[in-house]
Parts: C-alpha cells; structure tokens; sequence
C-alpha cells in the first residue's frame, strides 16, 4: 500500500478540482487497473489548444473562453480514436441498431450523435456521445414551448443509456465534455472536463485525468479488467465493499455503546436507561445513533480543520485529541481501562459546547443549536429520564 498511496492521492487530487456528481470512478478502482493520469501532458495541451476555438492565446474579449467547435477532431486528435472506433461518423461505420428510443407520448426520439464501438473485438458499442449547442445548460430543462421532451440533456442520456442497455457516455456542449455512468437500475453520476480549464497550465492534471479515462488506449485497447468500462463497473463494487463494511462498523459501535450505558446504569441510582429502555425502546436507538453521528460529525469537522486551533481544544475537548490520551493510556494502564470514566463527560462537554457555544482565552465557537447535538432531544445521553429538560426549559 506504500507504493499506491501516492497514487491514490493524486486520483482524488483531480476529482477534487473536478468534483464529481455521483459515483463515477473511484481511486482504488483507478489504482487496480493501473490508470494513473500522464505528468508530462505539454505536448497534448498545445494539440488540445491549437483545435479550440478562442485559443488562450488569442486576444478576444471576456466572455470569449476556448470550446471545442468540432469534436471529431478533438476525439481523434486528442483522445486517439480513429475513425472506424466512432459509429455514425463520415467514413466510419454506421450506428448500430437498437441505440435510439421512441418516445411517442413526447413526439420525440432519443438517438446518439456517435458511439464509440470496439473496432479491435466485436464492434460492441462502448461509449453513446451526444453532441449539442455550444453553451447548452446541460442540467437545465428546455423551455416550456419547445417541442418534444422538456428533460435536460443530462436527463435524457441517462433515460438513453438506461433504455439499450450502454452504461456510459459522453454530453458535449463545446464549452466542456460529461463522462455519464447510468448502468440499468443504479444511480447516475458524472463527470464535467471544463475546456477552458484545460487549455490553462493549472488545468493540467484535468487533462491528464481527462485522457487517462477517455483515449482510445483506455476505451479501446486496454485489456479485459482495465478499460473504461471495468472501471466505472468496479468503482461501484468498491462502493458497496465499503458500505458493507461501514455498516457492519456502525451496527458493532451501537452494540458497543449499548453495552456501555448497560453497563454503568447500575451506578447511576435512578436506573434511568433500564426504565427508559422498557418504556420507549425506539428512544434508545435514536440517541445511540444520534451520539454515533455526532462523533462522525466533529471527526469530520475536525479533519477539515473547521474545529478551534490551539491546546484549549485539544487538550480539552478534541474528540481526535480524547482518542489519542486513551491509546496512549491503554498502553501505559492496560488493567484498569475498564475503571475509567472521564472520556464520556469529555463528549458531552464537547457537545454541550457546539450546542450553546462558548470558550475560553482565544478559543471560541458559536452556538450552533441545532437537533443533533440538542442535549434534550435524548436526554438519557446524559443521564437523565426522557421528557426532563435542563437546557431548553423545564418540559
């Protein structure tokens, strides 16, 4: 793993200039079929920039950004497919029957511009694309009067994806190009390549990222396991590997977390979980799952580096910090773990202070309020009978 992190890294590098919509590749798919974007790109931006219209370096107004006028010349040019890879362009073969879709109740069919087939294999259609006006919205519906079906261009490629039976493809308004994954009966995602982001020096790894995923080599000619196609596939299943095993992650926490407040209901005198557990059961599995979150949230909060910097939080309040003094105790006191009960007042400390905000010195957070971290929503959190309010008024 030494040896991919940094491949990893440079995967969610671009996606995070890109932002993706959906699920569309992930990095360790990327890293398993060995797609890694090209560092030395120079030569294929200057190919890039000399097909645009409005070059970057020509002199033009404002709004005048680079586009892409012909794209059968930036597919061939820049991505490397040929002509006999692109069905329904001049001089290549026709496109196959099946890829359009009558929609009577619309007076409208859906049909591809191209499609990308398998020229090497059995000439399997790949990728659909469809071309529309430069500066067309691709998310926003057409207006009201215009004929046949008002859905965005978006819309109605997944609907064409869905209906033959291609998961991926590609919308093109000359101003950027949308890799589209809609497999039958899973969620859409997608991708936007600005063009003009390409043509700048900092756009660099969009373009790289852009061929890695778009060339002839990747749709075409890699081999079995390692082509686009397998990509976006297998992106998906390690999505579903990692929601099984979050879940699996979540549902041993609330166990834990159970046993816990089990555990210490003896000592509180008043029995309140025990009586709280009989009375509303489905009020002790709304407030564990309710302090799960809150963890998640500041983790989170805190990884961004939206939390309070300095020692007064970290050394008092840091839910990493807390983590950290237990590790380091655990392996100091190993025996007596068990006996400790100062991390759980630490938490609500925490959360008391995100939801009435509060400080001290330079540290300050404002109140936040809120239901997730409201201490009455789930008052046996902290030890006190449902219904009873400390903070928002007497109930």
């Amino acid at each position: 793993m030494a040896r991919r992190d940094p491949e990893l890294r440079a995967h969610k590098d671009w996606m995070g200039l890109l932002q993706p919509v959906g699920l569309v590749v992930s990095p360790p798919a990327l890293v398993k079929a060995q797609a890694v974007p090209s560092q030395n790109i120079t030569e294929l931006q200057q190919r890039l920039i000399a097909l645009v219209e409005n070059p970057p370096t020509s002199v033009f107004g404002d709004d005048d950004e680079p586009y892409i006028a012909d794209f059968l010349s930036f597919a061939k040019t820049v991505l490397g497919w040929a002509t006999e890879d692109i069905a329904g362009a001049e001089g290549g073969p026709e496109l196959a029957e099946g890829l359009e879709l009558v929609l009577p109740d619309f007076n409208e069919t859906l049909r591809p511009t191209y499609a990308v087939v398998d020229s090497m294999g059995e000439h399997d259609t790949l990728l659909l694309v469809q071309i529309v006006a430069r500066g067309t919205d691709l998310d926003a519906t057409s207006a009201d009067d215009a004929p046949g079906w008002s859905a965005s261009p978006q819309i109605k490629l997944e609907r064409l994806l869905r209906e033959v039976k291609v998961p991926a493809g590609i919308l093109c308004n000359g101003d950027g190009l949308r890799l589209v994954y809609a497999p039958s009966g899973e969620s859409s995602g997608h991708l936007t390549f600005p063009v003009a982001g390409m043509c700048e020096v900092s756009g660099r790894p969009i373009l790289g990222a852009l061929h890695m995923l778009l060339s002839a080599r990747r749709v075409i000619e890699a081999k079995t396991g390692r082509q686009l196609l397998d990509i976006l596939s297998d992106s998906r299943k390690y999505q579903a590997e990692v929601s099984n095993a979050l879940s699996d992650q979540v549902l041993g926490a609330l166990w834990e977390l159970l046993r816990g407040f089990q555990a210490a209901d003896p000592d509180d005198g008043h029995r309140t979980f025990d009586r709280t557990a009989r009375e509303e059961p489905e009020h002790i599995y709304g407030g564990l799952l309710t302090m799960l979150m809150r963890l998640i949230f500041v983790l989170y909060a805190e990884d961004q580096a939206l939390m309070p910097k300095g020692g007064v939080y970290a050394n008092n309040y840091s839910v990493g910090g807390l983590y950290d003094r237990l590790r380091a105790d655990a392996g100091r006191y190993p025996d007596t773990m068990d006996q400790r009960y100062g991390a759980y007042a630490w938490l609500l400390s925490l959360f008391r202070l995100i939801f009435d905000g509060g400080g001290h010195g330079g540290m300050r957070l404002p109140k936040r309020h809120g239901q997730l971290f409201n201490p009455d929503e789930y008052p046996f959190l902290e030890g006190r009978p449902h219904g009873v309010g400390r903070v928002m008024g007497e109930k």
